[in-house]
């Protein structure tokens, strides 16, 4: 089994916390990522030696891995959470904001963000950004978390 995927595995459920509908929990964004690669670089580097030559390339997959690994898991979460109506309220605020500047709402836009319900289109597009955002915000954390708690001995 690969060493990586148990913290990756924990900092990218962690990290999924984002899109939990509770302000409290809303007002870090992001951070839940950053906080969850940067338990998954501790859980990974407690215990072992360092090696400068592998330790931020260590870091860096372990924060893609939890990177995607909360992408999928926050695709599911906000795919559920539109079916349940936990999203309307923030869909309808977007709607009129777009309408009170003047700009026409393109049809695809209500699809796109689940105004309609549950879509492929909704799904795909969430995926999609959650792969791209989530990786970049994992890796960088990942390099961050190295730097933090790899600390070279010796």
């Amino acid at each position: 089994m690969n060493p990586k995927l148990q913290p990756a595995l924990v900092g990218g459920i962690l990290g999924a916390a984002q899109v939990l509908p509770l302000p409290i929990v809303n007002a870090i964004d992001c951070g839940w990522m950053t906080i969850g690669t940067w338990l998954a670089v501790f859980l990974y580097f407690r215990g072992q030696e360092p090696s400068a030559d592998k330790r931020f390339r260590a870091g860096a997959s372990l924060g893609l891995f939890a990177g995607l690994i909360a992408a999928v898991v926050c695709t599911v979460i906000r795919t559920i959470g539109v079916a349940q109506g936990w999203y309307a309220e923030d869909i309808a605020v977007m709607q009129t904001t777009l309408e009170a500047v003047g700009t026409e709402v393109p049809s695809f836009v209500p699809e796109l963000f689940g105004a309609e319900g549950v879509t492929g289109l909704l799904v795909a597009s969430q995926l999609v950004f959650y792969l791209v955002g989530l990786s970049i915000v994992g890796t960088i954390s990942g390099l961050v978390g190295t730097a933090i708690f790899d600390k070279k001995r010796g």
